[in-house]
Parts: C-alpha cells; structure tokens; sequence
C-alpha cells in the first residue's frame, strides 16, 4: 500500500504519519480477518492458525515499536533538559570563575597593602624607638649641661 505524503514540518509529518498507520493497521487488521476467514473457507486451519500467530507477533512488535517510539520521546526530552542544566552550569562556572579571579586579585591587593603598611609599621616604630634613643641623649646633654653651668656658676 502506497501512501503519498506531501511536505510538512516535522510535527505535521508524524502527526499524518502516525495517523496513516494507524489507518494502515486497521485496514491490516481488517483484511487479516478477510484472509483468515477466506483460508478456515478454504480448509487449511493451519495454516490459518500460523497465519494468526503471524499477524499477532506483527501486531506485538508494532506496539513495542509505539512504547519505545514513546520512551524515545521522553529521552530525548529528558537530553534537551540536561543539555540545557549542563549549558546553565557551565555559564554559572564561568562567572564564579570569573569572580573567583577577581577576588583573588582583591586578596592579592589587600596583602600586598598589609605588607606595605607591615613596612610602614615598622619604619615608623624604628624611627620612634631612634627618637627616643634621641630625646635620652638629649636629656643626658640637657643634665650634663646643667650640671657644668651650676659648676660654672659655684665657681
């Protein structure tokens, strides 16, 4: 049986497809019985017995072929979903990558400034320590001066 089918999108093309078959199978089924009817006529039981077994082992694949066409359907529905699960996680990889990048760099940045600051710290506490150092030479100077002025003076 010939059956013409002109061009359709993909849906319209197994929507008509499926449609056709399912004709097809009703006319088979039909026409099996026209046959088996015609071979019990004819006295060859059977042969029309293994004709029927025949006809029902077609008819089982042609469901199985309809669960799997169906489990098939659901697969691929189920690879679209995790393609598309897999693209937002790679997306979302790449700006915490991103970010990750960033705050490494603004960790970078803060200890370079802990460093410097480290270094100022310490300039700045030996450049108090050599004031100190400073103040009691000074104060010592100061003494010693006072004391060859009072000596200066008793004199």
């Amino acid at each position: 049986m010939y059956c013409h089918i002109p061009k359709l999108t993909r849906e319209e093309y197994c929507g008509t497809l499926k449609s056709q078959v399912v004709s097809c199978c009703a006319a088979l089924l039909i026409n099996v019985f026209q046959v088996r009817a015609q071979i019990e006529k004819e006295g060859k039981i059977n042969f029309a017995h293994e004709y029927t077994q025949i006809f029902n082992a077609f008819r089982k694949a042609y469901m199985r072929e309809e669960e799997h066409r169906e489990e098939i359907k659901a697969l691929k529905a189920q690879v679209e979903s995790s393609i598309f699960n897999m693209a937002s996680a790679e997306k979302l990889a790449a700006v915490d990558k991103e970010e990750i990048y960033k705050l490494r760099h603004e960790i970078n940045e803060a200890w370079k400034m802990v460093d410097s600051s480290r270094a100022r710290e310490e300039n700045s506490q030996q450049e108090i320590e050599s004031l100190g150092q400073q103040i009691t030479r000074l104060k010592k100077e100061l003494e010693l001066r006072d004391r060859l002025a009072l000596g200066t003076r008793e004199e």
